[in-house]
């Protein structure tokens, strides 16, 4: 739904003092709540003018950063979210407090533009290539509001979805066998709220570890007991840490629910270890390495030599861990070939895997993290006729679902 919803609204693309007003300007004359514009990046686009987003408009106006993790608001957004809410949030929010305003936010999204959003990313992701997506959707305050909505929805894709809540027995009664999905154990790096088990470059600071132990052991053991596979967001290692001490607790060495990580980004050698010994399926974003890795990337400016250990997939590979292959959209594009592009020249060959084992991420592997191995992920008789045909461009000509040509 975050990637539809940021196809209905705006992007910053170059410097965001200079161009805000102009990406706006159409948003500021149609009857909705608020203007959201999505993919700020201080460190590309500049650093944000003082009072900049009172000056260019009066109507509530949100900006979020690239990673979702952090945001700005000019102060009629911070009226607006106060008459909703009943609490004021400060005019830049990262850590919990933007967890708050993003359920906030996605509360108060009016349905047609859900319904516009959905259909603009259905027509990208297909586009693209994507047959079927793992939607992660809702939160604790929308749930089972986004849920259903794509359960109802008869589309030429299909939707995998983890319902992004605590509320384990609502899911059931909708008949699903999955939660979870982006539910945070920590942040991101980009906004230092990715709980690390060293200080971030230049700062006393190692990050956010959002949920109890206590709280999460007894939800992964009640989702273990009703047969429901989990997902959870794990960005730095001290997160990844946390929660394989909660898995190995619980789920079996063969983890026959699949059990999974998001993002896995910080994976030292022992954690790598123990993800193996337990089968953790990991759900990674091969396209964050392109973006911030590097001596001068994001990475290494957070990280400081800790950035080596960021996305290690061939040593992923090597040890036998499935892999299966996201873009965690809007974050980065929803492309398959862009991914497996970086997976394949990437510079550092730690992070490098051949062209067969990147298309595997992005099919098999996709297909087994979601237990749907059986029926999609290889073009083999008796499976489901989800395929894409590429040029000799390796660009993408047309797109089949079930046999069915849909590009």
């Amino acid at each position: 739904m975050d990637y539809g919803y940021s196809l209905f609204f705006p992007h910053i693309k170059e410097n965001i003092n200079e161009e805000i007003s102009d990406i706006i300007k159409d948003m500021d004359k149609r009857d909705i709540p608020f203007i959201v514009v999505y993919g700020y990046d201080p460190s590309v686009h500049g650093e944000m003018e003082e009072a900049l987003l009172d000056k260019v408009s009066s109507k509530p106006l949100i900006v979020f950063r690239v990673d979702l993790h952090s945001l700005y608001m000019n102060r009629y957004a911070m009226d607006y979210i106060f008459k909703v809410s009943g609490r004021r949030y400060p005019p830049f929010s990262r850590g919990r407090d933007n967890e708050e305003l993003l359920k906030i936010i996605r509360k108060n999204i009016p349905d047609y533009i859900k319904e516009e959003g959905v259909k603009m990313a259905e027509a990208e992701l297909l586009k693209n290539g994507i047959t079927t997506a793992v939607s992660l959707v809702d939160n604790d305050v929308t749930f089972p509001e986004e849920t259903i909505f794509l359960m109802e929805r008869k589309s030429d894709m299909d939707f995998i979805i983890f319902p992004q809540t605590y509320a384990l027995e609502e899911v059931k009664r909708l008949g699903l066998k999955r939660i979870g999905g982006c539910l945070l154990i920590d942040g991101s790096f980009g906004s230092k709220t990715a709980a690390i088990s060293f200080n971030y470059k230049g700062t006393n600071s190692k990050g956010i570890i959002y949920p109890e132990e206590e709280f999460l052991y007894n939800f992964i053991k009640e989702c273990y007991n009703n047969r429901m596979q989990t997902a959870f967001h794990a960005i730095g290692d001290r997160a990844i840490d946390f929660l394989l001490s909660i898995y190995e607790k619980i789920v079996d060495d063969e983890n026959k629910l699949r059990m999974r990580i998001e993002h896995a980004e910080l994976l030292t050698p022992s954690l790598i270890e123990r993800i193996k010994k337990k089968n953790i399926i990991l759900s990674m974003q091969p396209s964050f390495e392109k973006l911030w890795g590097g001596k001068n990337g994001m990475y290494a400016d957070r990280l400081g030599d800790m950035a080596n250990f960021t996305n290690p997939f061939s040593k992923l590979i090597k040890e036998g861990i499935m892999v299966a292959g996201g873009s965690d959209a809007p974050v980065t594009p929803p492309s398959p070939l862009m991914a497996i592009k970086a997976l394949t020249e990437e510079i550092d060959e730690k992070k490098r895997v051949d062209f067969e084992t990147a298309i595997s991420i992005f099919t098999y592997n996709s297909a087994y993290g979601v237990m749907e191995e059986n029926r999609k992920g290889v073009l083999r008789e008796g499976y489901m006729a989800d395929m894409v045909v590429l040029g000799k461009d390796m660009k993408i000509k047309e797109v089949y679902k079930e046999g069915k040509k849909v590009v």
